[in-house]
């Protein structure tokens, strides 16, 4: 596990999250970690310290079930293998509600090409919704959102949206995620999210008395688009982790894939109370505003015929 560089620096009992006494502490254990681990990192920041690792689509989930979002489903629910199927089924019954999402998982829909390349059109649409919920003509799929969460490559952004809408009562954080420990097996990398979606049904149906592999994906198609109508996942320097099992939040499956590999997978540092103001007055130093990240796009009111 890794070992923080200050001393007063407080550190919980399993070792994944570190409280650093004041926000010029945390830019300290910021880069600290950095240097440590000195490969590819991605950070999320959430404005609620407490708040768990899990994208909008489970959170819905759970409330259907009368689960509050700040809570985990109870021990048992977590193992249990119907649960898993369950939600699994949602989430296959949100994606093919949706018309044009139902043609991009037909077995025999043809390959999406430009420019020579294949696109993966399904990863592309959750990008799309991600970054503007508010697109009226997404509404069918926007109130249950997608199972994809934001990271970042930039550790200032994840501060950016560790502050952004915080208290000053609230403690905000961190999320460092190694990359290289996530391991190969769980990225998608050419592999089309499309085809990642296709195993899960395929999976759920032939076995459905066994779990499907569940652990976080790292969806990343091999050709992208470069939307230049949409510059937030650029400037965001924007990288999206896919949650398969909606069981158990990221950090929860993180910690039991650190319990196979003895891989630290994640670390959460969190920001102090009372300090919205001096980070807000970083941020601004490093040119990172609202402005900036989010700038106005037609999609934000548009609405097509």
């Amino acid at each position: 596990m890794h070992e923080p560089s200050l001393p007063s620096t407080s550190v919980s009992n399993d070792g994944f999250e570190w409280r650093p006494a004041t926000f010029s502490d945390c830019l300290i254990e910021i880069e600290h970690v950095q240097s440590v681990i000195s490969e590819c990192c991605y950070f999320r920041g959430q404005r609620l310290s407490n708040r768990l690792l899990d994208s909008t689509f489970a959170r819905k989930m759970k409330e259907r079930r009368g689960v509050k979002d700040i809570n985990r489903y109870p021990i048992e629910h977590q193992s249990s293998i119907a649960l898993q199927h369950e939600l699994g089924n949602d989430l296959l019954n949100t994606l093919y509600s949706v018309p044009i999402l139902s043609s991009f998982l037909s077995e025999d829909a043809p390959p999406f090409i430009v420019g020579g390349h294949p696109i993966d059109m399904l990863f592309e649409y959750h990008i799309h919704v991600q970054q503007n919920p508010k697109n009226p003509n997404l509404i069918e799929f926007t109130t249950l959102g997608t199972n994809f969460l934001d990271f970042s490559l930039n550790w200032k952004i994840g501060l950016f949206f560790a502050n952004r809408n915080r208290l000053q009562a609230d403690e905000g954080a961190i999320f460092v995620v190694h990359q290289k420990n996530l391991g190969p097996v769980f990225h998608s990398g050419g592999t089309p999210f499309q085809e990642v979606i296709l195993r899960l049904r395929n999976t759920m149906a032939q076995n459905p008395l066994q779990e499907y592999p569940g652990l976080p994906r790292l969806p990343w198609p091999n050709a992208q688009f470069n939307n230049a109508l949409d510059p937030k996942p650029k400037r965001q320097e924007a990288i999206y982790v896919a949650q398969m099992d909606f069981r158990k939040d990221l950090e929860l499956s993180w910690k039991e894939l650190y319990a196979h590999t003895k891989k630290q997978t994640y670390l959460k540092i969190v920001i102090p109370k009372h300090t919205v103001d001096e980070v807000k007055d970083f941020l601004i130093s490093q040119n990172l505003t609202e402005d900036f990240l989010f700038p106005k796009t037609e999609f934000d009111e548009i609405k097509l015929s």
